[in-house]
């Protein structure tokens, strides 16, 4: 094989690597808006799971309005899942990620709420990056959303 066919074999599988399920790779910019989703939708579900573990906490102690923290230790393990499940199908670039967004930025405003009526600063923390992921996911599934059959 000479070097022109090589270069040439290269340059389609490279060119294949950055096509996943049909869809491109986005430009630079899509590209940094997307991984700063996936950041968001990561430190979101770590902040979740130390609101669980702080309610669970409080709840193994005695302390604390004990079905507060039942209420929020249940939301919070389910935004976790959400925003991890949500950040999972993003970086397969999924066809049905646009789904598991709306679902997540409802699990995140629900869970943010929970957390904004709680008085330790891991709840306050919660509560500001539920909101924020919220947003972004709502804005993500807006422009992720497929055109419907027949319209493709």
């Amino acid at each position: 094989m000479d070097r022109r066919s090589v270069l040439t074999h290269l340059g389609a599988g490279a060119a294949g690597l950055f096509a996943v399920n049909g869809v491109a790779l986005a430009q630079p910019q899509q590209h940094a808006q997307h991984e700063a989703h996936v950041r968001m939708l990561d430190d979101c579900a770590r902040e979740c799971g130390a609101v669980a573990h702080h309610c669970l906490e409080q709840l193994r102690r005695g302390e604390g309005d004990k079905e507060f923290h039942a209420r929020t230790h249940g939301m919070a393990l389910a935004c976790e899942s959400f925003c991890q499940q949500t950040s999972a199908l993003m970086e397969r670039h999924n066809p049905l990620v646009h789904i598991a967004q709306v679902a997540c930025a409802d699990a995140c405003r629900d869970c943010g709420q929970q957390c904004a009526k709680g008085k330790a600063e891991v709840m306050t923390r919660c509560a500001e990056i539920c909101k924020k992921c919220e947003a972004m996911c709502r804005q993500a599934a807006k422009a992720s959303t497929p055109a419907a059959p027949g319209q493709r």
